[in-house]
C-alpha cells in the first residue's frame, strides 16, 4: 500500500504546474554504485499545504520542475523480477529495492534556488 501511495503522490503531483515558478532539476541517481534504472523522485515542501513535484527516474536520471524552496527528497526504485514457482510465467512483477530511509523515512533534503543539477549516490 505504501509503494502505490508514493506512486500515485507522483503521479498526481507531476511535475509542476504552470501556476507557480519552478526551476528544472536535473540529476543522477544511483544505488549501491548502480544506476537506478526504474524509480521515482519526489521534492516535498517543508510547507504541507504545497503539494509535492516530482518526475520519474529512467537509466539512472531525471528533470523535473521544482518550485523554490527547502525540500525532502524521497527516492524509489523497483526492479523486475521473476515469478515464484508456481505463479503465471507470464506474470510481470517488480520490487521496491531502495530503503525506506531514502524513501517514506527520508532525510535527504535540497535547497531549490534556480535551475540546478541535484545527484543521490544511495548507500
Amino acid at each position: 500500500m505504501k509503494k502505490f501511495l508514493i506512486l500515485a503522490l507522483v503521479l498526481f503531483a507531476g511535475c509542476g504546474s504552470s501556476e507557480e515558478k519552478r526551476f528544472t532539476v536535473t540529476g543522477n541517481v544511483s544505488y549501491a554504485g548502480k544506476p537506478v534504472e526504474t524509480g521515482s523522485i519526489s521534492f516535498v515542501p517543508a510547507d504541507p499545504a504545497l503539494s509535492p513535484d516530482g518526475a520519474p527516474i529512467e537509466n539512472g536520471a531525471y528533470t523535473c520542475a521544482v518550485r523554490p524552496g527547502k525540500m525532502k527528497v524521497q527516492i524509489t526504485g523497483s526492479k523486475r523480477v521473476k515469478p515464484k514457482k508456481g505463479d503465471d510465467p507470464n506474470l510481470v512483477l517488480y520490487e521496491d529495492y531502495i530503503p525506506a530511509k531514502f524513501n517514506l523515512e527520508s532525510a535527504l533534503e535540497v535547497e531549490v534556488t534556480g535551475d540546478m543539477t541535484a545527484d543521490f549516490e544511495l548507500k
